[in-house]
C-alpha cells in the first residue's frame, strides 16, 4: 500500500473518463428527482447513451467498486 504508482497518460484517461460517466449518471438521477430541468426530447436519447456507455466493462467495473478501496490504492 505504501508504494506510490504514478498513472500512465491512457490510464489518466481512461479514469476520468469513468469518474465523468459516475457524474452523469448522478445527473440522471437527479433528473427524476426535478433538480433540474432538460427537455424530454434531449433527456430520453441522452439517458439511452449514458446507460450505454456506462455498461462498458471498464466504467462498469469502476462505478461499482466502493469508495473505500479507491482511497486504499486499488
Amino acid at each position: 500500500l505504501s508504494e506510490q504508482h504514478s498513472l500512465t497518460q491512457e490510464e489518466s484517461l481512461a479514469r476520468n473518463s469513468c469518474i465523468q460517466i459516475v457524474e452523469l449518471i448522478d445527473c440522471l438521477e437527479k433528473q427524476s428527482s426535478l433538480l433540474f430541468q432538460i427537455p424530454e426530447q434531449l433527456f430520453i436519447p441522452l439517458k439511452s447513451v449514458i446507460k450505454g456507455l456506462s455498461r462498458l466493462p471498464l466504467v462498469n467495473s469502476f462505478a461499482r467498486t466502493p469508495p473505500i478501496l479507491w482511497s486504499l490504492g486499488w
